[in-house]
């Protein structure tokens, strides 16, 4: 259930905050060309997590109590209780996903990572817009065919020419 506020929240803020545990930044990331996969990305939100960001702003709390109709210190505990699964997952297993969103996971120091899936895109503006996968032009092949077109319009301007030229004398000779 958290998870699915977090989730509407980032779509929404460039900073979510989980009371207790840490907060996810968001930062704007410009369409992208990737030469090597042929493909062409829309703009994006990369969301980074930070463990410093522990201390609510308020702003999931209040989404949760508005939604589901609690008080918020119904919610606090609903949120807390959720920190703890978190945390749990964390130590037990060295990892906890979000479906849709990303993964967290421990290092063998207990540190904290997240990583993004790329899978959503959590930028407005982007919304609905797909990766773009293109075919790479070919300009050698392209440049031979060019000149040999070229060639070939030069003798047929050539011959047009003389044929018109006859034309022009046969007709002179018949006034």
């Amino acid at each position: 259930m958290i998870e699915n506020y977090l989730k509407e929240l980032l779509y929404d803020l460039d900073c979510v905050i989980i009371p207790g545990f840490g907060g996810f930044l968001c930062t704007y990331v410009g369409a992208e060309i990737s030469i090597s996969k042929n493909k062409i990305c829309p703009p994006s939100k990369k969301i980074i997590y930070n463990d410093v960001l522990s201390k609510s702003d308020g702003k999931l709390e209040q989404l949760i109590s508005e939604r589901e109709g609690v008080t918020l210190e119904e919610t606090k505990a609903r949120i807390a209780e959720f920190v703890n699964k978190v945390k749990t997952e964390l130590s037990s297993n060295s990892q906890f996903v979000i479906d849709s969103l990303g993964r967290f996971y421990t290092n063998t120091e207990g540190v904290v990572f997240f990583e993004q899936y790329s899978r959503i895109n959590y930028l407005k503006e982007s919304y609905g817009l797909p990766d773009l996968y293109f075919k790479p032009i070919d300009r050698t092949k392209d440049a031979k065919t060019l000149f040999k077109n070229k060639n070939v319009n030069k003798n047929m301007s050539t011959n047009l020419t003389n044929q018109f030229e006859e034309e022009e004398r046969d007709e002179q000779e018949y006034k």
